[in-house]
């Protein structure tokens, strides 16, 4: 449950978040919250197969691991609009 003391901080593990385009999310029917960001960076990690990716969410900047084949289908570049969605239940309060 969510702290009455302003000074707490929030906990939400990356490997957590969906990440969908707007408009195309079929998981709003799910019991999830969504934030809505822009896509500032992809970095292809050495392995060739995940994909970090940077999104700007207000002034917050996230960076999720993808697999590079979701962000081809996706067809994810800098300046993409996305939503990141997560299970309310995930988050932990400090």
């Amino acid at each position: 449950s969510k702290p009455t003391d302003a000074k707490q901080r929030v906990i939400l593990d990356p490997a957590q978040l969906k990440i969908t385009l707007p408009g195309k999310d079929s998981l709003l029917k799910w019991n999830l919250n969504t934030l809505n960001g822009v896509v500032t960076r992809l970095f292809l990690e050495m392995n060739g197969e995940t994909v970090q990716t940077a999104v700007k969410v207000g002034e917050l900047v996230l960076t999720i691991r993808l697999e590079r084949q979701q962000v081809t289908k996706l067809g994810l570049h800098p300046g993409s609009a996305v939503n990141l969605s997560y299970d309310p239940q995930e988050i932990e309060w400090q």
